[in-house]
Order: structure tokens, then C-alpha cells, then sequence
């Protein structure tokens, strides 16, 4: 009787997991499908705001100064796990508030979703953690993938140091 009723139980368990992993596999698909560097792309255009006279989010190049980033050897896999991580929770946080991921949202639905995200401790650490690359693309030398045609440095009157990098050091 023991072992009918463990039995069943399993088998009642397994079917409910599968039911419930078949249910959300077009969420979790839409997920994968949504491009990575997308999602970063319009979150960064989100995060970045243009003044007057700042640089263009097309001049900074902060996509791919974060490519390079996340390329390199010397950044670790945790770092670049919470990265990609991130991009999954923010299309997560988007599907759970508009039933869409977050480049298929208006600007106004992507604010509200940033608005909510930041007030998790994973978001807020998230989101600062692209502020800064995005600012790090503004104002690294453009060896290294970021400031284009130095726009950054002009936008603040930067002089370089001597020497620069002739390719990247990293």
C-alpha cells in the first residue's frame, strides 16, 4: 500500500511539473528569442538621456564598448552571468506587467518596468551596473571600442593623457 501510494504520488508530482513547464514554455521561448544585445541596446538608449549638446547614444558606442567588455578574460563569469541574467529578468519583469518583452514595450511601458526593477535590490545593482559601462563607453579612449570619434571627451573638453593606447590593453 506504502509503495502504491508513493507510487502515485511521484507520478501526480511529474505530471504537475510538466504541466506547469508546457504551460510556460511560450513565455520562457519568447525569453530566448528576444535578443540579448537588443534588449541591451534599448535599455541603454533608455538609461541614456540627450542633452543639447551631449553626445549622441550612437556616437558613444556603448554597445559595443559592452561587447568588448563582456568579452575579455579578465571579467569574471559571476559578472558576466549577472549581465546576461539581468537582460532575462528584465524581459521577465516586462512579461509579468505587459505580457511582452522589453523592446516590444512603448517608452512609457519600459519606464514603468525600470521604475519597478530598481526598487528590487538585483535591479537597482543591474541598472547601475549598465549606467556605468555606459559611461565608461563615453569616456574611454576609442582603442577600446567606446567614444566615438571621441565625442565624449570633446562633449567635456577632456585632454587625454600622453601616451595613448595605440590598441586595447586589456
Amino acid at each position: 500500500m506504502y509503495l502504491h501510494s508513493r507510487r502515485i504520488l511521484l507520478q501526480k508530482g511529474i505530471s504537475a511539473l510538466l504541466l506547469m513547464l508546457f504551460s510556460t514554455r511560450s513565455i520562457a521561448q519568447n525569453f530566448r528569442d528576444t535578443d540579448f544585445w537588443e534588449t541591451l541596446k534599448t535599455l541603454q538608449c533608455d538609461l541614456y538621456v540627450v542633452e543639447h549638446s551631449s553626445p549622441t547614444y550612437e556616437q558613444l558606442n556603448a554597445l559595443a564598448y559592452l561587447h568588448n567588455v563582456l568579452q575579455q578574460h579578465r571579467v569574471t563569469q559571476t559578472h558576466k552571468r549577472f549581465i546576461r541574467n539581468g537582460v532575462q529578468w528584465l524581459n521577465e519583469a516586462a512579461a509579468a506587467h505587459y505580457k511582452k518583452p522589453y523592446t516590444q514595450l512603448t517608452p512609457q511601458q519600459r519606464q514603468m518596468v525600470l521604475r519597478a526593477i530598481v526598487k528590487e535590490t538585483w535591479g537597482k545593482q543591474w541598472v547601475e551596473t549598465i549606467l556605468t559601462y555606459i559611461y565608461e563607453a563615453m569616456l574611454c579612449d576609442p582603442v577600446y571600442g567606446g567614444n566615438g570619434n571621441e565625442s565624449g571627451w570633446r562633449w567635456l573638453h577632456h585632454v587625454p593623457g600622453k601616451p595613448r593606447p595605440s590598441k586595447a590593453l586589456v
